[in-house]
This record gives C-alpha cells, structure tokens and sequence, in this order.
C-alpha cells in the first residue's frame, strides 16, 4: 500500500464484504435494526426500527477493524478537525482510516495515508449535497487529508416526494456523478451506498 488511494481501494473492497455480509446467506442486516412494538412508523419496517446514523457507523468501524487489520491501520469516529469559534460549530468528521504506507528504496521514510469518512442515512435531508458540502468542503478542503468517502446507509424506498431520490440504483448513479466532479486540485472522493434493507423487505 503506498497511496491514500490504495488505502480507499482497501476500504471499498471492505465495504464489498460488509455488504455479502449483511445480504448474503445468512443475512445479518438485523444487527442494524432492533425490535419495536409496532409495525409501521418513521424508520420502522416490519416490526423493526432502524437503528441511528452513529450506530450503524459504528458498527461499520468495527467491522473495517476486523476485515483490515493485515494492513496495519486504525479508524477513528466522531474526530473534531477544527475546534469551533465562539457560537461557530466546530468541524467533526463522522469516521477517518489510516494506515502507514509501505516503505520503498525510493521513501524509505514512514508517510501517513488517511481517508475521511462522511456518512448519512439515505433520507437524511443533506445527503444529497453533504458529498460536497460537507466531505468536500469543509473536511477535504481545509485539512491535509484529499482522499474521502460518502457512506449512505440505504434501508428502503419511501413514498415518491419531489426532490427525493427513492430508487437505490437513481442514488448510486447520482453520487456516482457528484464524487467524479468532486475528484478535483488533488483530491480523490468515491461514494458507496450501503444495502442495509432486511432480507424480507428488498421492495
């Protein structure tokens, strides 16, 4: 690994993982939703209630833990980049991945490679600006960090509401499209979206 763009790469093919994990035989999206004493409401499918943006971030963090520690990396969740002045809010990155890059004859000195982490569920009303309001502007531009990721946590379809994207392939396409434009002056951005539906709810 010499690159934060290898580290990212790494990071994907993780999230690949996660993702047969969760949809494969057994599914084990459940970990993500706990049991409710009702069967419809706000994030509520079947008897199960979604659980918050923080847990099942955290739960991503523990799995990169274990599926990558051959690479000798760390992560890191809810990390303040930049303390905040007055009644300003300061900058708080939801989850960063590091790792040392491998030395070589040519940089036989250790270099930091790290990759930051935004995450959303998908209904949340800043997902589909947070990629480059948020990862890009206020994380990627203002830190040494050029490499970034956004993470949506995508749980099922809604009722058709202008302005929503309600189609898992349509959200793909888009931040897709938005992370390109974003890989710019230096900086690397992909998306991921993140199937976390129960196996008997794939509508």
């Amino acid at each position: 690994m010499q690159s934060s763009a290898d580290l990212l790469d790494a990071v994907l093919e993780s999230l690949d993982r996660l993702q047969q994990r969760l949809q494969g035989s057994p599914a084990r999206a459940h970990d993500l939703w706990y049991p409710v004493d009702q069967n419809k409401g706000y994030r509520i499918v079947n008897g199960n209630k979604l659980r918050e943006e923080n847990s099942i971030t955290d739960h991503v963090q523990g799995f990169l833990d274990d599926d990558l520690h051959r690479h000798l990396f760390a992560t890191h969740r809810e990390v303040q980049l930049r303390a905040g002045a007055g009644t300003q809010k300061g900058q708080e990155l939801d989850l960063y991945v590091e790792a040392v890059a491998n030395q070589t004859t040519a940089s036989p000195l250790a270099t930091k490679l790290l990759v930051f982490i935004e995450a959303k569920h998908q209904d949340n009303p800043e997902v589909k600006t947070a990629l480059d309001q948020q990862l890009v502007n206020r994380y990627l531009r203002n830190n040494s960090a050029k490499t970034g990721l956004f993470l949506v946590y995508w749980y099922r379809p809604g009722p058709d509401q202008k302005g929503k994207v309600n189609r898992l392939a349509d959200l793909r396409q888009l931040l897709d499209q938005q992370a390109q434009q974003a890989s710019a002056n230096g900086r690397l951005v992909k998306s991921y979206v993140l199937d976390i539906r129960l196996p008997d709810d794939q509508s």
